[in-house]
């Protein structure tokens, strides 16, 4: 391994350091991403309906977010939830939203709605891009008169060497 200022092939498992950074080739996703992956967890104590997941702070609004210093993709999306006011917890199926945002506008591909099943959501095969200064920003879903309690959404990214 030798420092690279952009990695050259799409061989799966090629490697190259770039900066301080370990880059490894991702076949299945058709670029190069760090080797480690970062996670950024919102949550939110108590009943939710339709309303902002927090993390380090109070987003309060679609327009704030955790701001993203590098460009990078999102690999994965896990969630959970311990119950739902109301319902059975073996039938919690409450509706989020993940939003790339570059500003006050969602980037093309960056909308990502997804709901619990039996309380847990798990996507591994996720793979939306973001640039550096996009942020994101995650919204418990308003289905009516149901609400989810504590939940906690994880969205795992790796940081894209081009």
């Amino acid at each position: 391994l030798e420092p690279q200022a952009v990695p050259i092939g799409t061989a799966t498992g090629q490697m190259a350091v770039i900066g301080n950074q370990l880059f490894i080739y991702d076949a299945s996703r058709g670029k190069w991403l760090s080797v480690s992956a970062t996670p950024l967890v919102f949550s939110r104590g108590g009943d939710v309906g339709s309303q902002s997941l927090r993390m380090a702070g109070n987003l309060t609004n679609a327009n704030s977010g955790v701001l993203l210093p590098y460009d990078g993709t999102i690999i994965a999306i896990t969630s959970n939830s311990n119950t739902v006011s109301g319902v059975s917890t073996n039938n919690l199926a409450a509706p989020f939203n993940v939003r790339v945002r570059e500003g006050n506008a969602t980037v093309a591909g960056g909308n990502i709605s997804f709901n619990l099943l039996g309380g847990t959501y798990n996507d591994t095969t996720a793979n939306i891009d973001f640039n550096a200064g996009n942020h994101i920003h995650v919204r418990a879903q308003n289905t009516g008169t149901d609400t989810i309690s504590n939940p906690t959404v994880t969205i795992w990214i790796k940081w894209r060497a081009n």
